[in-house]
């Protein structure tokens, strides 16, 4: 079975969009579910998500969480409540090409955790303004220089991932960061598990409504370095969790 889980915050029509889009692609597939993840009283989005979906007899799950509860938190109740033994990881707006999802779900087959990059060669970027591309390409650089263990990923925060649902319970043992740095803390701790990772070019398609402008770029920038950094400080945490996890479940094969 395959779980989408999709964390989806005062999203207005974009979710409806994103939902609906993914909805369809999936319907030719046996086994699967949509686990959508709604703030409490957020009315307008759980709307959206349930007018995306109708009459297509597409199993849906929300899951609702506590207001500002981070992405991080909300992707982890996700996870839990997903049934799946494969997890794919998707932003609302679903900013992909049908044939990117599919190719995401077929490397799933030989590794553990499989990355979308918008950098790799053969990647492509359709309308994405300079300013994000500035700072997201400056935030992967500062990334690959704090923590060595990430320096072959070009891309951590593009918004479509794909897991198995054993090991991606088992690394989420040791994430505590639970805002935008959420998906550097993740993939830190499978390769410190040494799990089979992987990273695949995409076409990125933006869509207008982002919650990132020209007038939040900096402080919101600002903040996911402050969290990066906090990261590397408790950096020998994780790896103390690792150690843990890893007597748990024994070497890798």
């Amino acid at each position: 079975m395959i779980s989408v889980v999709i964390p989806a915050f005062r999203e207005g029509e974009r979710v409806k969009k994103g939902v609906k889009k993914l909805a369809q692609l999936l319907s030719n597939l046996e086994n699967y579910e949509l686990v959508v993840v709604v703030e409490k009283g957020d009315l307008k989005t759980l709307e959206n998500v349930k007018e995306a979906v109708i009459n297509l007899n597409t199993p849906l799950k929300v899951v609702l969480v506590r207001e500002k509860a981070g992405k991080g938190e909300s992707l982890v109740r996700g996870v839990l409540e997903a049934k799946g033994e494969k997890i794919l990881l998707v932003d609302a707006d679903l900013p992909f090409k049908t044939g990117d999802l599919k190719r995401v779900l077929r490397k799933l087959e030989r590794y553990d955790l499989v990355l979308a990059s918008r950098y790799l060669k053969g990647s492509k970027r359709v309308g994405v303004p300079p300013y994000r591309i500035l700072a997201s390409r400056i935030f992967n650089l500062l990334t690959r220089i704090l923590f060595r263990e990430l320096r072959e990923f070009s891309d951590t925060q593009c918004g479509l991932k794909a897991a198995r649902k054993k090991p991606l319970e088992q690394a989420l043992k040791c994430v505590f960061i639970g805002d935008y740095v959420f998906d550097v803390n993740l993939i830190y701790a499978f390769k410190l598990l040494g799990m089979k990772t992987t990273e695949i070019p995409v076409t990125y398609l933006h869509a207008p409504g982002s919650k990132i402008t020209p007038l939040n770029i900096i402080p919101t920038s600002t903040r996911m370095l402050a969290s990066l950094l906090t990261l590397k400080a408790h950096a020998h945490l994780v790896k103390k969790c690792i150690q843990r996890v890893r007597r748990e479940i024994g070497p890798p094969v």
